[in-house]
């Protein structure tokens, strides 16, 4: 899929954050929060198809790390 949207579209890449009021989830960590929230968090990246919208990849990744 990623070959074809390659050749047949243009790639866009986005990144969000997603906080958590969580006590449990061991995977959220304090890092810069752009809406000044003070909450851990975790961010997901995505690549998606710019003209089809359809995701090609994505991953999830934490502040400090």
């Amino acid at each position: 899929m990623g070959k074809t949207a390659l050749t047949d579209d243009s790639i866009c890449c986005d990144v969000t954050s997603v906080s958590s009021y969580s006590k449990t989830i061991a995977d959220v960590e304090y890092g810069y929060n752009r809406d000044g929230e003070d909450l851990p968090q975790f961010n997901i990246g995505m690549f998606c198809g710019e003209n089809n919208k359809l995701p090609i990849y994505y991953n999830q990744y934490y502040p400090g790390g």
